[in-house]
């Protein structure tokens, strides 16, 4: 039986952070683990998902750029729902995401999944930030 992962990531609006989820989703899939997408989508503009082999769930959101991503009041009940009813191995979030990020230690535990992070925070060379700088 394959390691099944589900994986917080990012589909839109274009950044690294969705280049990043997809080539590693479509590796991992490659070579034969299961993988879940879990993506924020705003209601009214949900994503068309052209991947069969990777179930997509999407967790509402009120509004979302490359840099923030404000989550409805439902999203952390969708997340713990899809994460019950998929039962992972194992949680890999790409943040930074939204405001739920600090809640997946807490969901994790009390769901006895792991949770592994990688972090991904905005850079631009050309518009020197406070955070591309620390980057």
């Amino acid at each position: 039986m394959a390691l099944h992962i589900a994986w917080l990531g990012k589909k839109s609006p274009p950044c690294g952070n969705v280049t990043y989820s997809r080539e590693i989703t479509n590796g991992l899939l490659d070579r034969g683990y299961q993988v879940s997408f879990l993506h924020f989508a705003q209601e009214d503009k949900q994503e068309a998902d052209s991947d069969s082999e990777m179930p997509d769930v999407t967790l509402p959101c009120l509004y979302k750029s490359q840099v923030y991503t404000l989550p409805s009041l439902r999203a952390n009940k969708v997340l713990v729902e899809s994460l019950k009813k998929l039962k992972p191995d194992i949680v890999h979030a790409s943040l930074t995401l939204s405001p739920l990020d600090f809640f997946l230690p807490d969901i994790c535990e009390e769901l006895n999944i792991p949770l592994v992070a990688t972090f991904h925070p905005a850079y631009s060379e050309k518009y020197r930030t406070l955070t591309a700088g620390t980057a």
